[in-house]
């Protein structure tokens, strides 16, 4: 009974120094915030073994591309496709990119050091894949930023997308969420098929983006003329000695592309018919753009995973 009543008595007396002495702890022993995007796999420790740094390279990247198009869903579904704009989740956004520009640099550091050990060539010839794959995730998060401009520009104009506008854009983001997540399944795995169902998703898009094109009339949009010029001249990635990929895995990649010439086409059309603004039409245009854009990336690097599985296979032997 008396123990009882002792420890009772100490729980009044230490109670009210519970919250003080948290604090004390949290200021001694500060708690690491687990929702950055800091890189813990880069391992120095692990460059004394290039097989097994490797495979960490490879899965960073993987998690380098996920973290890349979470940016990519938040800036069209959350603000976008909602004419939502306010200057706190543009800043985080930036913060976002901020991170995946580090993970860029980290990535490059780790496989320059693996490059100063004793490779075999198979570990020798994944890292330049390594290199071009860690650039195209990064320019996939560059696009986030770019999106999230257009939708100040499209929330300061005042302008809603129109019913037929954002059924055009859930039909092309749906291919490009099946591709990025084909993508990201494929690298750091041995599933051939994910590789080709991503570059499948990536002939889709541009064969319909090329259909939207076909009646599409240029001088109506005179400004743009330059940068559509550009933007048909961007393939996917091939290289000196491109891996060989079936026709059909770049199926996706191309009716991507066609997808996003219709669309063209048919907002011109509606805007000359006077169903939508000039402003509205550009901005438009331009986010179709974008999303071409980063289906380009998605298919350089599906284009290089079979090599990068091949290799990464090796690894494991």
């Amino acid at each position: 009974m008396a123990h009882t009543f002792f420890n009772i008595f100490t729980v009044l007396i230490l109670m009210p120094l519970l919250k003080p002495f948290s604090r004390l702890c949290e200021r001694l022993l500060p708690v690491r915030d687990d929702t950055n995007n800091e890189i813990h796999a880069l391992e120095p420790n692990l460059l004394a073994t290039p097989s097994v740094a490797l495979e960490q390279v490879v899965l960073e990247i993987r998690r380098m591309v996920q973290d890349s198009w979470t940016m990519i869903d938040r800036a069209v579904n959350a603000h976008f496709l909602q004419s939502s704009y306010d200057a706190d989740s543009h800043k985080a956004l930036k913060e976002d990119e901020k991170l995946v520009d580090t993970m860029q640099t980290d990535i490059t550091n780790y496989l320059v050091q693996i490059t100063r050990k004793h490779l075999t060539r198979p570990q020798s010839a994944l890292i330049p894949l390594l290199m071009h794959c860690t650039n195209d995730a990064e320019r996939i998060a560059d696009h986030a930023e770019t999106i999230m401009k257009l939708t100040k520009r499209l929330a300061k104009s005042g302008i809603q997308l129109s019913d037929v506008a954002r059924a055009d854009l859930k039909e092309l983001w749906d291919l490009l969420d099946f591709q990025a997540k084909n993508v990201t399944q494929a690298l750091g795995g041995t599933d051939r098929e994910l590789v080709e169902s991503a570059l499948a998703s990536e002939r889709r898009i541009n064969k319909l983006t090329k259909k939207y094109e076909k009646d599409y009339t240029r001088k109506d949009v005179p400004a743009l003329q330059s940068a559509m010029n550009e933007t048909d001249n961007e393939m996917p990635y091939t290289g000196e000695n491109p891996p060989e990929v079936p026709e059909i895995v770049m199926e996706n990649e191309r009716e991507i592309n066609n997808l996003t010439r219709q669309y063209e086409m048919e907002h011109v059309s509606r805007r000359n018919e006077g169903k939508c603004s000039v402003e509205g039409s550009v901005i438009f245009i331009e986010l179709l753009w974008e999303l071409e854009r980063i289906g380009d990336h998605l298919a350089n690097i599906a284009v290089r995973t079979p090599e990068i599985q091949k290799h990464y296979i090796s690894l494991k032997k």
